[in-house]
């Protein structure tokens, strides 16, 4: 027997020099593929770059346009793939580097997709029209759908042209603020913001895993070398990332045992993107005196609502209505579109997003119990009910993956992290398949 303990404890000391070698490779191919996908998007007009149909002038390729090679969209997927099987292989090895492998890693891959031109998505340039609609043309726009004002210079570049703005008051306010800078000065410092804002991320997520007792680079390495977040979220430059910088600054509060500060933080994610309102109740029900919590949370809506009345008026909360509405759409790269392909159904049919809506509900009642019951399951709820509202929705969208990964990679048990990795693969998967 105590032979049989020494042979045991000897081969993972043995099999640790192995994990090394192999969770460096794996982080060396996670780089080559960003490299590859970053400056092939740059390299000349493809689909991986929306906003190219208003034409591919160097500010929106990037500095590394002319380091790359044509990057067809197949093969796109295929380094997809690819990277998703590295950042698996890491996550398994991660135990065995060293931290500044991982901190080195997470900070190389997120410079490399912020030099590069928006990827997938043209939401940016949505941003930066609403910005300059409202700065510099006097419209609303909530009340005012984008790509309105065909003069201006945004307007070859936008893409999502049926719906007003359905942003945050002061994530709105804040592309007022940019509109001075031109279309090409907006978006690299939106390009910015969502760099430092993942950054941002990464360093609360580190923090707060080891205060918790996680082992933090398992932590960083599920959100800051995740593909999903990468390529859709920080590449694609969404305000996702600013949201869920200040949610996750309001858990790092909660935990630091600021907690009226911490749901305050949540209010002002909201503020930016309405879906970080799923995190506000658990930030509440995380707290001691969950009364001082509420109050917190109540008094910075209600100063949010104040600066959105007076800055833009009776339409101030229209930007609720337009996401009700899109959550009537059918994205098709949903959990409930893709059942439909086992199932025998197309798409988003009613029947099925009534019983995924009720199934949500049912699911976020019994973590709002179980929280209220249990204060310190709080964190995992959260994460939990996030999952559900990504499984249940009819309008997924890759890039919404940044709502979940920073919450799991913070629980307690090892099935949410997994859910968010199944997730992540799913994600990237339902995209790149069909142009294999």
């Amino acid at each position: 027997m105590a032979a049989a303990g020494q042979l045991s404890r000897a081969m993972p000391a043995a099999a640790a020099p192995a994990r090394r070698v192999l969770g460096v490779a794996a982080l060396a191919g996670l780089a080559l593929c960003a490299w590859v996908i970053v400056s092939g998007a740059a390299y000349r007009p493809t689909p991986l770059v929306p906003g190219r149909q208003g034409g591919f002038p160097l500010w929106l390729r990037g500095p590394l346009g002319e380091l790359g090679g044509y990057l067809p969209y197949h093969d796109f997927a295929v380094w997809m793939i690819v990277m998703l099987g590295a950042w698996l292989v890491a996550l398994v090895t991660v135990p065995a580097l060293g931290a500044r492998w991982v901190v080195g890693a997470v900070v190389v891959l997120h410079l490399l997709f912020a030099l590069g031109p928006p990827l997938i998505s043209a939401d940016v340039f949505g941003y930066v029209d609403w910005g300059r609609m409202g700065a510099l043309h006097g419209l609303n726009p909530y009340a005012t759908d984008s790509g309105t004002v065909v003069s201006d210079p945004a307007y070859p570049f936008v893409r999502w042209d049926h719906f007003s703005s359905p942003y945050g008051p002061l994530f709105t306010l804040l592309t007022y603020a940019l509109a001075p800078l031109r279309v090409p000065g907006a978006l690299w410092a939106l390009k910015l913001l969502v760099l430092a804002a993942s950054l941002s991320c990464c360093a609360l997520i580190w923090a707060s895993a080891r205060r918790l007792g996680r082992d933090p680079r398992f932590a960083l390495a599920l959100y800051g070398l995740n593909p999903a977040v990468l390529v859709y979220a920080v590449g694609g430059v969404h305000n996702d990332v600013l949201a869920m910088a200040l949610v996750m600054t309001g858990v790092w509060l909660v935990l630091r045992g600021r907690e009226p500060a911490g749901a305050a933080a949540g209010v002002l994610a909201v503020a930016v993107k309405a879906s970080a309102g799923l995190a506000v109740p658990f930030l509440v029900l995380a707290a001691h005196a969950r009364r001082r919590a509420l109050t917190a949370a109540a008094v910075a809506g209600g100063a949010v609502v104040a600066v959105a009345l007076v800055a833009f008026g009776a339409h101030a909360l229209d930007f609720v209505n337009v996401l009700r509405t899109q959550q009537g759409l059918d994205s098709g790269t949903s959990v409930i579109a893709q059942l439909g392909a086992v199932l025998g159904w197309h798409g988003n049919p009613l029947g099925a997003r009534i019983v995924a809506s009720v199934l949500f509900v049912a699911v976020l009642g019994v973590l709002l119990w179980r929280t209220w019951h249990e204060r310190s399951a709080w964190l995992d709820a959260a994460g939990w009910a996030t999952a559900a509202l990504l499984a249940c929705t009819s309008w997924l969208l890759a890039w919404y993956i940044v709502w979940l990964v920073p919450l799991a990679a913070l629980a307690r048990a090892r099935a949410l992290p997994a859910v968010a990795a199944g997730f992540s693969v799913f994600v990237v998967l339902t995209r790149v398949v069909p142009f294999l």
